[in-house]
């Protein structure tokens, strides 16, 4: 059978366009990743566009539902854009993950070059 991966990454920054940034790299990765060795659940690229019917963005709102979805998948990757390891969604992502026993994987993302490399598990 398959696996399902969740992919967490930093959103949240006053600068829109580091927002933009953002949801386009994660969107990117999960397009990448998806069906070659696991599908990708993103929770940006799925549930954003559900702001646009009224439901804000704020991890207060997604974090029951996010949480949830890591227990659910089989493996954590962490995008590790800039601030990945100051946002409070990813580090209770994160943490949510480890307390289920889940492999994190981190990856890379080069904004510029828009090319993706894998790091390590940690442990």
């Amino acid at each position: 059978m398959i696996s399902v991966s969740y992919l967490a990454c930093p959103h949240q920054h006053k600068d829109k366009d580091i927002k933009r940034k953002r949801l386009d790299a994660v969107t990117h990765v999960a397009a990448l990743l998806h069906g070659k060795e696991d599908y990708v659940y993103s929770p940006l690229t799925h549930n954003l566009p559900m702001s646009d019917y009224g439901l804000e963005q704020s991890f207060d709102l997604w974090k029951a539902f996010d949480l949830e979805m890591v227990e659910r998948c089989d493996r954590l990757y962490v995008l590790a854009l800039p601030g990945w390891d100051l946002s409070e969604g990813v580090q209770a992502e994160i943490n949510h993950a480890k307390k289920h026993n889940k492999p994190i994987k981190m990856l890379e993302y080069d904004l510029e070059s828009k090319q993706l490399r894998e790091r390590s598990y940690m442990v």
